[in-house]
Parts: C-alpha cells; structure tokens; sequence
C-alpha cells in the first residue's frame, strides 16, 4: 500500500470540505525545496539500482541453481523477489516524479487508464509481498513443526503462489475504481484518488475506513500471524535440541535455524520499514491538521524505508543463505566470462582446408611432420617431399 501519491493531495482536498470550511489551519503544506528533491532522489536511485539487480540475481540463481531449483519453497522466494521488482520499477520513479512535478498528469483516456494500472500495480505488488511472507510461515510451520506431514509438492506451492497473487489483485482491485485523473481550475489534470466526487466529507470519511482496513489486514493481521508461527517453531526447535540426536538430524536442524533466521529478519525488517508509512497514513486520515504542520522533508523520508525494504530482502538471501550466495558467485563468473569471449582475438592465418594436426606438425605426428615439410620449397633445392602415406 503506497500512500506518498496522494496522502497530502487528499486532505488539501478535504480538510474544506470535511470541517464545513469554518476551521483556520494554523499550517499549511510546505513547498519541497531543491535539497530535499535532490536527497531523496539520489536515495530512491541506490534503492532502484539494488532492488533491481539484487533480486533479479536471486529469481536467476533460483531458477538455474540445481539444488535450489529442485526446493519447492523457493517458489515463495521467487514470488517475493518478483513484488520487489514490480516496487522498484512502478513505484520508485513515480515517486521520484512526485517530488518533482506533483500530482501533475495527463488527460485523456490514457491517462485515466495509466493512473488507475500504475496505482494498482503499486499496491498489488505490496500486497503480493505480504502474503507471500504469511504463507513462507505456514509453509515453515507445517514442515519443522509437522515434520511427519509429506511436505508441500513444487506443484501445490506453485499454485499456493498464483493463488496468492489472485487474491492480492482481487484485493487491490478497488483501485482500479478509486483513482481516476481530475481536471482542476488551472487546466491541469491530476491523478487522484477519490471515492465521491461531489460529497468531500463522505469521500475522507471512506478514505478513513480504507486506510483502518489497510493497516489491519496487510500489517497487523500478517504480523500477528507470523510472529506467532515463528514463535511456537522457534519453541519446538529448542525442546528438539534438548533430546540426543544423529547427525543427519542435527545436520537438518541447523538447516532449518538457519532459515529461520532469516525468515524472521526478513519480517521484523518489513515490519520495521512499513511501519513509518503507516503511521503518516493513519496521521493523515485522523489528524490531518498535524500532517501538514510536520517539516515536509520528514514527511517524504518517512516513506524511504518502504521503498528501500525491496532492496534490503535480496541482500538478506545473499547472507543467511549459502547456496544463494555460490549461486551468485556462480553467476559472476559466468557473466565474467561471457564478457571475456567477446573480446576480439588475432587470428592466426592458417592453412586452408587442413585439420588441427595437420596446422600444428609437433602434434601431429609423423605423417603431420612430413606433410609440413611438403609445404616448404627450400632456396638450395626445389624437391618436394611427397608424404601420401
């Protein structure tokens, strides 16, 4: 759920209309100022740079990895890593283009269309993130907690995997509806979300309840889940270590701390990086008045950390996950090595129509040595040695 497009677009366009236009704001919104544009564009371009390549490389390694490729559950990896794409190249430059221009769009049919695909890609992409971390749990759970369970085939994650991103785009479908492109008094066309158009009071009050419902079904529910799945595998991994055990299943429990660890980071980073998005989004719908009192390069840094979590899960991969990182190392030699193919050569002339041993007398023996002095014609005499063997 991204909120940086329209957050202070809606309530300068409701704080009149909710309050009955007899409220005097003690702030209004400040211009952003040519540092702020330039800090946060710079930040915005090492995010795309990294949440790009970053996972990119990861959907690579897993998919020609061998003994990753035959893991089913990193069929979730490669989900999350396909939502942090879609985030690095939807919602990263729109953003950068916000702090530049605004809300600014363009009219016509096609840019009503590519206001309400663009704003439904960002979110979709959020909401394929999140679900995607809720089924990694329950994935987890049932497989170290009920390990006697036949664990999930690579064709049942599959299709756990399109039915999660099914039930994000139905989800965030309401954005398709939401946002439409609005002509204002200047001329210009701007790219809003609006519920209502000519009740402002009944569209803050809807954007209310779907910011309440956003935060409840894409943070906190998620969160509670995962952080009680989490909880109760981390439980029976420890009463597990206390009992004596071979060394295979010693081997495969240190496996799965291993994930475990990761896993957990990457939740508790998800939730460290959403959480300021929220609370300026909550700020906004329920103390409108304050947001615009908050210094505005504050306000637009808030939303950096979301941004930046699609960078940070690759890297999370690369370190707690050995395989991902030979994979890498695998990767950059080839690519290494692609590159060094296509760096002319000289070529030696060499003799037409004669095979490898026939060029080269040392390796071709005693019929290649006589052939090659066939070829030469010496100044002393003119004879020429006939080597048909």
């Amino acid at each position: 759920m991204y909120f940086n497009f329209s957050l202070f677009c809606i309530a300068e366009m409701n704080i009149s209309s909710s309050t009955g236009g007899n409220v005097t704001l003690s702030c209004t919104l400040a211009s952003r100022n040519i540092a702020t544009k330039l800090g946060l564009t710079v930040a915005y371009a090492v995010v795309f740079i990294i949440a790009l390549f970053g996972n990119c490389a990861i959907i690579l390694i897993a998919k020609t990895k061998r003994r990753i490729r035959k893991v089913a559950f990193n069929f979730f990896i490669i989900s999350m890593a396909t939502a942090d794409i879609m985030d690095a190249l939807i919602a990263v430059p729109l953003t950068v283009i916000y702090f530049h221009n605004g809300p600014l769009w363009f009219g016509g049919l096609l840019g009503d269309i590519s206001c309400k695909i663009l704003h439904f890609l960002n979110n979709l992409s959020l909401a394929a993130s999140v679900f995607t971390l809720a089924a990694i749990s329950v994935d987890r759970y049932l497989a170290i907690v009920h390990v006697l369970r036949e664990p999930l085939s690579r064709r049942k994650v599959k299709l756990a995997v399109v039915s999660l991103w099914l039930l994000a785009s139905l989800l965030m479908s309401t954005y398709l509806i939401k946002y439409k492109t609005l002509l204002k008094e200047d001329g210009r066309h701007h790219c809003h979300g609006v519920w209502v158009m000519d009740d402002g009071a009944k569209n803050f009050r809807m954007y209310q309840y779907e910011t309440v419902t956003r935060f409840i079904f894409m943070y906190v529910i998620p969160l509670f889940l995962m952080a009680a799945l989490y909880s109760l595998i981390i439980r029976v991994l420890k009463r597990r270590q206390a009992f004596g055990e071979n060394m295979s299943q010693i081997r495969i429990q240190h496996q799965n701390v291993t994930v475990i660890k990761m896993l957990v980071t990457v939740v508790l980073l998800f939730a460290f990086c959403w959480l300021p998005t929220h609370v300026v989004s909550l700020t906004t719908a329920f103390s409108y008045e304050k947001i615009l009192c908050w210094p505005i390069s504050l306000t637009l840094t808030l939303f950096v950390p979301s941004h930046a979590n699609s960078a940070i899960n690759p890297c999370i991969y690369l370190i707690f996950n050995e395989n991902f990182r030979k994979g890498l190392k695998d990767l950059l030699i080839r690519c290494r090595k692609t590159g060094n193919r296509r760096i002319p050569t000289k070529k030696i002339k060499q003799w037409p129509g004669s095979s490898t041993l026939e060029r080269d007398p040392n390796r071709g023996g005693i019929k290649g040595y006589f052939r090659h002095l066939s070829k030469e014609k010496t100044s002393d005499s003119d004879d020429v040695y006939d080597t048909r063997l």
